[in-house]
C-alpha cells in the first residue's frame, strides 16, 4: 500500500516535501509564482496545455506503443492539474470557483433536457 503521508521540513526558505496521493502543496505552487513570476507561470499553463493536447491528439493515432502515449498523457494531466492550480492561485479561486459552479449546474441541465 502506497505511503499516504505527508512529510513537511522547513529549512529556511527550502522546503523539502515527500508528497503521494495527488496532494499539490500550495506553499511550492506560491514559491514558483514567487520565483520565476506571474508572466512565466502563465507561459508555463499555456505551454503544459498545449503538451496536453499533442498527446491527446498522438493517443488517436495507430502507430506507436499504446501504453507509452497514455502514460504521456497521464503525465501532461498532472502538469495541466498543477498548473492550473497556480493559475487559480494568480486569477483567485473564488472567481473560478464561481464560474466552475455556473458551468457545472448548466452541463447538468443540459443532461437532464437531453441536449447535445
Amino acid at each position: 500500500m502506497k505511503n499516504q503521508n505527508i512529510i513537511n521540513e522547513e529549512k529556511g526558505n527550502d522546503v523539502n516535501h515527500v508528497l503521494t496521493a495527488g496532494f499539490i502543496d500550495d506553499k511550492i505552487l506560491d514559491k514558483a509564482i514567487e520565483t520565476w513570476g506571474i508572466d512565466a507561470q502563465l507561459e508555463m499553463v499555456i505551454e503544459e496545455c498545449l503538451e496536453l493536447a499533442l498527446a491527446l491528439q498522438k493517443l488517436k493515432r495507430l502507430r506507436g506503443d499504446m501504453t507509452q502515449k497514455e502514460k504521456n498523457v497521464i503525465d501532461e494531466i498532472a502538469d495541466v492539474k498543477i498548473m492550473i492550480k497556480q493559475a487559480e492561485k494568480i486569477f483567485g479561486s473564488e472567481p473560478v470557483n464561481e464560474r466552475v459552479d455556473f458551468k457545472m449546474n448548466r452541463l447538468n441541465e443540459r443532461l437532464s433536457e437531453g441536449v447535445a
